[in-house]
């Protein structure tokens, strides 16, 4: 199977920052569930 892929590197850029904002979001909901300082209030 023949792919090219240069044809798609936005979409795999679109991806990786989606899980890269993904990951963040969860950690941070991690050190809030541990004590950590509360940004929301």
């Amino acid at each position: 199977m023949a792919v090219d892929i240069f044809n798609s590197r936005t979409q795999v850029q679109m991806l990786w920052c989606v899980l890269g904002l993904t990951a963040a979001v969860y950690k941070l909901s991690q050190a809030e569930g541990m004590g950590g300082q509360s940004y929301g209030t």
